[in-house]
């Protein structure tokens, strides 16, 4: 299927691709492909990563595309992602922590060096590669990495905590940083954000903010204070999570300074807390934010946005878990449906049919009245 090498095992799956371990035909170099299908943008993602040379990222080799898919080699690095490392072993020792985030934070650091925001920091796409008995630390997955807007499509993934996939607006929900659920662009200090989530991940097992549905999340991570772990590490999370963008540690390079800071028990150069007063105003600006993204009312338990009522006029129109996915039920012409929200672009409509159930449609087939 791929010109130059014979695949092998299935190492992993994704929303953005299938990586396959694989042999190049030439060499007999083991090496990983990532293959998507050719609508997705797998090319733009290899011509990012390779900007990026450091020792702490995933390097692209070779990337193609042929008949209905793309891919991109890349070096195979043996060993565990953090999350499947975490999930077998449990928490990381706090040096241990420490170390791993630190060096990711000098990956990441060389990626913002290069123009780029990686938009999807998180325990699965830091690679820890065991083959030398030092664990030696890999930045992967660019594939929303970009210079500017995140991508209009909001994924509703079933495991919308954990998942995989998730170019979900700009990120993994669980490491997704406040500015990122109200519509702002995302920034180098959302990436730290996220890897203050990593850390506490590693130090704990735990998601940052452990909730059970998109809008307990929303409301935790506009409103509730950044998690709390034992000892000095604390500090590090705090400052790398503050709500404020200008609050949070200034670099990529200044957290992996911190992190090593507090790891050889010397005081951490990080900025000073922002007042209450100015932490509440700047949280209830992310609030208003969120609620707008998620068409939700934190302080009414089971309220939404006031539903427009819209007919829809086309026959069979195709009802979808999520924006461009997987076919859950039909509508038929003249149907009345409520809207409940649309995604980033407009293109698509969440909504409510007369029978309860939910879902996406091509938001040019809800309209006022049938002609």
């Amino acid at each position: 299927m791929i010109p130059r090498y014979t695949l092998g095992a299935e190492l992993g799956r994704g929303g953005m691709g299938t990586v396959w371990s694989a042999v190049e035909d030439a060499t007999g170099e083991n090496v990983a492909i990532k293959v998507v299908p050719l609508t997705d943008p797998l090319l733009d993602e290899a011509r990012r990563a390779s900007a990026v040379d450091h020792p702490g990222v995933v390097r692209i080799r070779d990337h193609g595309a042929a008949d209905d898919v793309a891919w991109i080699v890349m070096d195979l690095v043996p060993g565990r992602d953090l999350r499947r490392y975490i999930e077998e072993t449990g928490p990381l020792a706090p040096s241990l922590a420490a170390r791993v985030v630190a060096d990711a934070a000098d990956a990441l650091a060389a990626v913002h060096a290069a123009g780029l925001v990686h938009r999807d920091v998180k325990p699965a796409n830091i690679l820890l590669d065991e083959s030398e008995g030092a664990l030696a630390v890999r930045l992967t997955d660019f594939g929303i990495a970009a210079p500017g807007p995140p991508p209009d499509d909001l994924s509703e993934a079933s495991d919308w905590a954990r998942t995989e996939p998730g170019p979900s607006r700009a990120g993994t929900y669980a490491y997704m940083a406040p500015e990122q659920w109200s519509d702002a662009t995302a920034t180098a200090q959302s990436d730290i954000w996220a890897l203050g989530g990593v850390l506490y991940t590693a130090l704990t097992g735990e998601l940052p903010y452990p909730k059970d549905s998109l809008p307990e999340l929303a409301h935790a991570v506009a409103m509730a204070p950044p998690p709390r772990v034992p000892g000095a590490y604390d500090e590090v999370i705090a400052a790398a999570m503050a709500k404020d963008p200008s609050e949070r540690v200034r670099s990529a390079a200044d957290l992996a300074a911190a992190l090593r800071a507090v790891a050889e028990g010397r005081k951490p150069a990080l900025p000073r807390r922002p007042t209450r007063r100015l932490w509440l105003a700047s949280a209830v600006v992310l609030l208003v934010g969120v609620c707008g993204l998620l068409g939700w009312h934190p302080w009414t338990a089971h309220s939404s946005t006031r539903p427009l009522r819209r007919v829809v006029c086309a026959q069979d129109l195709e009802l979808r878990d999520r924006p461009r996915g997987v076919q859950t039920g039909t509508l038929e012409h003249g149907d009345v449906v409520s809207v409940l929200r649309r995604d980033g672009s407009q293109r698509w409509a969440y909504i409510r049919t007369p029978d309860g159930h939910r879902g996406w449609v091509l938001g040019s087939w809800v309209r006022p009245a049938c002609r």
